[in-house]
């Protein structure tokens, strides 16, 4: 009966293991012409850029994801904008909303961060 159970373990976890590993392709290999993959990909840098800039990193809160794509703006040859906003602490511990101006350069599903700038 052990055995039975034992090799039963073994199946399913042998059929999630392949299942998750066909389906690891990134988004962006596939789908490098879509543009709304595009400005989540831009997004996606915002996202890890942003918060280096704030006095609370981790308290960072960013627009929903429907709302993200019409933040970014695309200049051509993988060049984007992005006029948003993100909810963090400040020094006293009030969160308060910091719109922000960013260029991204976009490379795959990697970006290069320039022109920051908070916004009035």
């Amino acid at each position: 009966m052990k055995s039975k159970s034992t090799f039963g373990l073994l199946s399913v976890i042998t059929i999630m293991y392949l299942a998750t590993s066909c389906s690891c392709s990134s988004p962006t290999q596939s789908t490098d012409n879509d543009p709304e993959v595009q400005k989540l990909n831009v997004y996606s840098v915002v996202e890890q850029y942003v918060p280096q800039q704030l006095k609370s990193p981790s308290t960072a809160e960013f627009p929903s994801y429907s709302e993200r794509t019409n933040h970014v703006k695309s200049l051509g040859n993988n060049i984007f904008i992005v006029e948003s906003w993100v909810d963090s602490q400040n020094s006293f511990g009030a969160m308060i909303r910091t719109h922000f101006h960013l260029k991204v350069v976009l490379q795959g599903d990697k970006g290069t961060c320039s022109e920051f700038r908070t916004l009035q």
